[in-house]
Formats: structure tokens, C-alpha cells, sequence
């Protein structure tokens, strides 16, 4: 890793001002990129700019609801505008909701629809034109580990992030030849807002500490993910050193998806 890695490249980062994205965009800024970000909230993005400004970093951003699909296409002028144009998209941004097929409401389904798989579409249809003019580019999708295996109770969610991976195969064999890599990364538990306010819907009756404390002990890591481990994996997807890969998912989920989740039976002798 190199402090110009990314020097003189422009990247979008979506849902860029907590956890994955913010730590994802820190990470392309620290290493030189001019990266445009956005949020739902407004006043979320205007903290995060103040604080890249303070820190000497080159960042834009806006706050847009996703679920619109005219945001892709302000973010990605917004890029252009502003830095000249685009080399690298990080598709963050993601939304969940609790339920089965029976439980779910239709407006809940639709809405992680459009935010956890439209947007991701749009951001490319709109992104990959500016890619081409700069000779390639890389695309980087957020899924997950629920990906592969899940638990119940989350059908929307579960249904995007499956679908992330066969919509990041399918652009990177049409756009391959344009110079533009497309890969998936899978988290596994990461320490966010996000996953603590999950597991304190999950076990109400219990502190959000000591679910943390037990989760973490079950991975072979010994630990929860952090915002920056995922950051890292990204910024390789995104550069140099990832230069022969793509249509992969990469998974960073500290061993979860190695393990059965099956007590096995206790040695003989």
C-alpha cells in the first residue's frame, strides 16, 4: 500500500458517512483519490466533509435517497463536475428490513429493492460511460455473507445480496473489454450501528454488549469485523494489485463461512 496509490484517480462511494463507506472513503482519500460520497442524511454528509476538509482531503458529496432513480446519475455528474471524471465506484450503500414472504411489507420489500440492487444498476449505468473515457476502471459491490447462507427473517435482504453477485458476474463479462473490473466483497458480523440496533431487535431481552461479546467469540478470528478491514479489502478490488481479477466475490468474514454451524461430536480415545 502506497499514500498515491490512488493518486489522481476519482471514485464514488455510496453511503459514505458511518461504518463501511465512511472507512472506505477515508481509506481512497488517504491514498489520494478525490471521492464524491453520498447519504440520505444531510446533515450526516455535512459532518463528513467538514471532517475530510479538516483532515486534507479531497471529498464532495450530497445527500440523495437512493430509492430515487435519478440520484445515480446526480452523484455520478456531481464526480465529474467537480474531479473530471470517474475510475472507481464502491456500491455501499445497502438497507434491510425484518420479515418473510408473509411478514414483509410490499413497500418495505420494494424499497430495499431499489436501494440494494436498482441503485447499484443505475450507478453502474451511468458510471461505466465516464469509466470508458479514462480507459477502464473498477467497480466494487458491497454484498455479504448472507450471499451464501443466511437466517431467517430476512427475505429482502437476503434476495438483494444474492442477486449482487450475479449482476456483478454479468457486468464484468460485458465490460471486461472495456477495461473495467468488477468484483464483490462479502462481509461477514462488522462492528457498525447498524448490526448492533440488528441484534438488539434479535434479543430484545439481552444487553447489545454481551451479544457482541458472544457473537464474537464464536468467529475463529475471535473477533467482529471492523469498518476498516473491509475498507482494506475494497481499496485492493478497487487498485493496481487486484489487476487480473474479476467477476470474483471475496469474502471477509473472519472464518464465518468456513465453519458448520453443527456442534461436532467430541473425540474418540
Amino acid at each position: 500500500m502506497s499514500d498515491s496509490e490512488f493518486a489522481g484517480k476519482v471514485a464514488i462511494v455510496t453511503g459514505a458517512t458511518r461504518g463501511i463507506g465512511k472507512a472506505t472513503a477515508w481509506r481512497l482519500a488517504k491514498s489520494g483519490a478525490s471521492v464524491a460520497i453520498c447519504s440520505s442524511n444531510e446533515k450526516d454528509v455535512a459532518a463528513t466533509l467538514a471532517e475530510a476538509e479538516a483532515a486534507g482531503l479531497s471529498m464532495a458529496g450530497m445527500a440523495l435517497d437512493l430509492a430515487e432513480s435519478v440520484s445515480a446519475e446526480r452523484l455520478t455528474k456531481l464526480a465529474v463536475d467537480r474531479f473530471g471524471g470517474l475510475d472507481i465506484l464502491v456500491a455501499n450503500a445497502g438497507v434491510g428490513t425484518f420479515g418473510g414472504a408473509v411478514e414483509v411489507a410490499e413497500e418495505d420489500w420494494r424499497r430495499v429493492m431499489a436501494i440494494n440492487l436498482d441503485a447499484v444498476m443505475l450507478g453502474a449505468k451511468h458510471g461505466i460511460p465516464e469509466m470508458k473515457k479514462r480507459g477502464g476502471g473498477a467497480i466494487v459491490v458491497v454484498a455479504s455473507v448472507h450471499s451464501f447462507a443466511t437466517l431467517g427473517e430476512r427475505l429482502a435482504y437476503v434476495t438483494t445480496k444474492t442477486a449482487l453477485l450475479g449482476m456483478t458476474r454479468g457486468m464484468a463479462l460485458n465490460h471486461g473489454p472495456d477495461g473495467i473490473r468488477v468484483n464483490a466483497v462479502c462481509p461477514g458480523p462488522i462492528d457498525t450501528p447498524l448490526l448492533r440496533k440488528s441484534w438488539e431487535t434479535m434479543f430484545p431481552d439481552r444487553g447489545g454488549d454481551a451479544v457482541l461479546t458472544e457473537q464474537a467469540g464464536r468467529l475463529p478470528l475471535g473477533r467482529l469485523g471492523q469498518p476498516d478491514d473491509i475498507a482494506e479489502a475494497i481499496a485492493f478490488l478497487a487498485g493496481p494489485r487486484s489487476a487480473w481479477i474479476t467477476g470474483a466475490d471475496l469474502k471477509v468474514d473472519g472464518g464465518l463461512l468456513a465453519m458448520l454451524a453443527m456442534t461436532p461430536p467430541p473425540p474418540r480415545g
